[in-house]
């Protein structure tokens, strides 16, 4: 690791510990009522300042010093807590978290276990049977993994035909693990309902005619008809499953659970990136239990279709602005909780399905067009690799372009396969989807801001991040900037050009650092839609753009912007998993699998920043928590290891197995782990 961090602040050298008091003299008013000394404080401050010794008392930081001094304020009273040299940092704030679905809810669920295709058969047909209801009632599995399994098998060719040999009596949808994706069997296909609100079903006509806007967000097979995957919004036409629904939320006797989990991960404060009034009612209840919970922050998720008079209409975003401002005032009083920014999904995701025939297209917005491979499946790799690319520029394919419908019949298809190897769709030219426009985002930015809102911006493709930031500059021309600052999310694939205007305006970035690793059965739904990749081996290459330019944020932080950290859960897993993001910030690798992009690494010190003091700035509370100050909010924990100093010895690689031994909240031990002994 280098010794000096992004804005040039030197390591620390043997620091002479200061006590520092905020607003008092040396000695407080009143005798803390505790102190935690013979430690390691990193006190996670721009300057790496690192103390010995922290006093609290009420939910306030009252002190930071060297042992002597912060235990010379202690009264008779006072609790002493001797850390025996352990770690002691913030608590962590995860900024980006559907909390309530990290503890499972009741129902059918895949946990994102990677199945074959047969496996999904299976474990969906044990669910069908055991399900409550009679078989025409629709049955919903959770957590489906999208982008890794789905092998074919003999006669299961694709998602349609395994979850119809699951149940051919009861309609199915899959629901997928990060709430883009999704599944049908043939029963719920036919459920698809027109605007008037007649069944029609999905199926090759209606993909041409009623249903046409949908094409790119439905798989289909070699003769165009549905093969089962149904994404994004397209799922909504067979069933609009809810959040809840989705994520799959506990029972109110287990919402407990979801704060213990939390806190034993040493988390102590989220922003939930998709709240609705369900939700909110839903966290409500959790911090009605009566146990100490995170402090929750909440960006609300307002579905822009419902804000249109007709389905081609103009969205009303001033009905909007007002829906969120009605919301924010009644739950204003709430304790525990604040509505802080709203939810707009700028365009869905990043990967295709080289599974399908012909290969599905990726639908994130991209400023390029997606390459079209020819994919091999290799059973002894258990993963499809790229054999050759459609040149869409051909004599053959501008002919297929200028006419797409002379290839709709299943016969011309096929001979246009057996005499050129590939499908007539495979000609098409595609650069991903904008859900919303271009000046509705502007606008909505715009209305958003003036009323104090920030906007938490889901922006996958490198066309995506350009939009949202050229809402948030008409935003900050506009001085609608009320709220915190308007954040970007997720950010996978940046144009180095707009990491610069990230810079410029100092715009937080929320990644999930443990997708910015290196995971080849991954990472072939998505490179080779964007690189030409040389067969299986050369999925990594150097001068790939993907490879360069996917998940910038050592680039990002040195061009100025805020590195924050979110883990998304339960998306890929339900654990928030804060130690392996960061580990995974520091490596870019995981489970030993190869680097991704590794000149983004972060150092140890802006990857914990990206978890307190700069997730502290999203979630609106920065002059209160962030860092171990005098004076901010009593949010500590202890770990089981001190994760600077390993990554100081170039053993970042243990930082994934972190324990955190003690959660405070407002001074109050949430959670002890059974080790911490004082």
């Amino acid at each position: 690791m280098g010794r000096t961090c992004a804005n040039g602040e030197h390591m620390r050298l043997p620091v002479l510990i200061l006590l520092l008091v905020f607003g008092h003299a040396v000695a407080a008013p009143s005798p803390p009522d505790s102190v935690y000394y013979n430690a390691y404080v990193y006190t996670a401050d721009p300057s790496r300042r690192v103390a010995q010794a922290v006093a609290v008392r009420g939910d306030e930081i009252v002190a930071v010093g060297d042992t002597a001094s912060v235990l010379a304020l202690a009264g008779p009273a006072t609790e002493r807590v001797d850390l025996r040299g352990r770690m002691m940092m913030p608590g962590l704030q995860d900024a980006h978290i559907h909390a309530l679905g990290i503890v499972p809810g009741a129902g059918c669920d895949l946990d994102n276990r990677p199945l074959s295709l047969a496996e999904l058969a299976r474990f969906v047909a044990d669910c069908d049977r055991g399900a409550p209801g009679g078989v025409r009632e629709l049955l919903l599995v959770r957590q489906w993994n999208y982008a890794q399994g789905n092998a074919p098998a003999a006669g299961l060719r694709n998602l349609r035909e395994a979850l119809d040999a699951a149940s051919r009596s009861r309609p199915i949808v899959l629901l997928g693990s990060d709430g883009h994706h999704g599944g049908a069997n043939s029963l719920a296909l036919a459920r698809a309902r027109a605007p008037d609100g007649t069944h029609i079903g999905l199926s090759a006509a209606t993909l041409q005619s009623v249903f046409a806007g949908y094409r790119e967000f439905v798989g289909v097979d070699a003769h165009g008809e549905p093969d089962g995957s149904v994404n994004e919004e397209a799922r909504d036409l067979i069933h609009p499953a809810t959040l809840v629904e989705t994520i799959g939320v506990p029972a109110d006797e287990d919402l407990p659970q979801v704060a213990r989990l939390l806190l034993q991960s040493g988390i102590t404060s989220i922003l939930d990136p998709t709240a609705t009034p369900p939700t909110l009612e839903l966290y409500r209840r959790l911090i009605a239990a009566g146990a100490v919970v995170p402090r929750i922050a909440v960006a609300l998720y307002l579905d822009p279709r419902e804000f249109r008079s007709h389905a081609d209409g103009p969205i009303d975003v001033a009905a909007m602005v007002e829906r969120a401002h009605r919301l924010r005032a009644e739950w204003s009083g709430a304790r525990g909780l604040r509505i802080v920014a709203t939810k707009l999904f700028v365009d869905g995701v990043l990967e295709g399905n080289p599974l399908a025939d012909p290969p599905a297209l990726p639908n994130a917005a991209l400023v390029e067009p997606y390459l079209q491979p020819r994919f091999r499946y290799d059973a002894a790799l258990g993963m499809p690799y790229p054999v050759g690319y459609v040149d869409t520029g051909s004599d053959i394919c501008r002919e297929v372009q200028a006419k797409p419908d002379a290839w709709r019949t299943v016969e011309r298809r096929e001979r246009f396969r057996a005499r050129h190897g590939f499908l007539p769709a495979q000609c098409a030219l595609g650069s991903g989807v904008l859900m919303l426009s271009e000046s509705f985002v502007r606008d909505y930015v715009i209305a958003m801001g003036r009323d104090g809102f920030a906007v938490h911006a889901h922006a996958i493709g490198d066309r995506a991040v350009r939009v949202a930031l050229a809402g948030f500059e008409a935003a900050r021309a506009a001085g609608a900037e009320g709220g915190p600052p308007h954040t970007l999310v997720h950010a996978q694939l940046v144009h180095p050009a707009d990491r610069r205007r990230i810079g410029a305006m100092g715009t937080p970035v929320v990644f999930t650092f443990a997708w910015a690793v290196g995971d080849p059965a991954y990472d072939m739904s998505v490179i080779p839609f964007i690189d030409r990749i040389d067969g299986a081996g050369g999925l990594y290459r150097p001068d790939g753009y993907y490879l360069r330019n996917a998940y910038p944020a050592a680039s990002i932080a040195a061009a100025g912007g805020r590195v924050v950290a979110g883990s998304d859960a339960p998306v890929d897993t339900r654990d928030p998993r804060p130690f392996r993001n960061v580990e995974a910030a520091l490596t870019r690798r995981a489970d030993g699998g190869p680097p991704l992009n590794p000149v983004e690494v972060l150092d140890i010190h802006a990857a914990i920043a990206a978890y307190t003091r700069h997730a502290a700035v999203v979630l609106g509370q920065d002059e209160r928590s962030g860092t171990i100050t005098a004076g901010k909010q009593a949010d500590l924990i202890v770990l089981d290891r001190n994760i600077v100093e390993l990554a100081e010895r170039g053993r970042s690689e243990r930082i994934g197995g972190t324990r955190v031994l003690l959660t405070l909240v407002g001074g109050r031990p949430v959670h002890r782990d059974p080790p911490f002994i004082h």
